[in-house]
């Protein structure tokens, strides 16, 4: 009897042993499903952590290859502004040299303009002088009625004193029927010819 409940103290305590062994491997068992699901979770984050790395890393190197290509368009817009700046200054230059030229050559070509008038004034002057005819008596008898131009001469500087300051006041000018006197004297440009070439037109036929 005494062997019979040794044994039976013996076998119970060992059952009870064997259930807590097995609650034991059953809490086991769960807390490494738990790590197991804990490291698939953490390998997943991790994983996760990878991926979005490896993007940052490509949206940094895309984004330096951009700001490289943007500069390189910044360096090439700065390189155009300089030639455009460089063009202008040049065309400004030139044209500041051209309008010096033109205003210059205006000016040239109102003083050659000028001289042409005052020398055809004078060509024009010329053409009356009466030095032009003093060898051709002919001329000088078609022109004014005078045989000779030493009678002409002898006419205007013994007879009227030709060389008196005066003379101009008794050489007759023509003029038109409307035309007064007193202002046709202070109209228009002073004529080059002497007295005796003044009084030599006035006596045209």
């Amino acid at each position: 009897m005494g062997k019979i409940v040794e044994l039976s103290m013996s076998l119970w305590k060992a059952r009870a042993e064997a259930r807590d062994a097995s609650k034991k491997l059953e809490e086991t068992t769960k807390r490494l499903k738990f790590s197991e699901t804990v490291r698939n979770n953490l390998d997943l984050h991790i994983s996760l952590l990878k991926e979005k790395k490896e993007l940052q890393k490509q949206s940094i190197e895309k984004t330096d290859q951009e700001l490289w290509k943007l500069r390189d368009v910044i360096k090439k817009l700065e390189s155009e502004k300089k030639n455009v700046e460089s063009e202008r200054d040049a065309t400004r230059l030139e044209c500041t040299v051209q309008e010096s030229q033109f205003k210059e050559s205006l000016e040239l070509a109102k003083r050659e303009k000028q001289e042409l008038e005052n020398d055809l004034q004078t060509c024009r002057e010329l053409e009356f002088r009466v030095e032009k005819f003093k060898d051709n008596d002919a001329a000088i008898k078609h022109l004014t009625g005078i045989p000779t131009y030493a009678l002409l001469h002898t006419l205007v500087f013994d007879f009227l004193d030709g060389k008196n300051s005066d003379f101009v006041d008794r050489i007759p000018i023509r003029r038109s029927k409307n035309q007064n006197p007193d202002r046709s004297r202070k109209r228009g440009k002073t004529m080059s010819l002497s007295y005796f070439d003044q009084y030599f037109v006035t006596l045209f036929k």
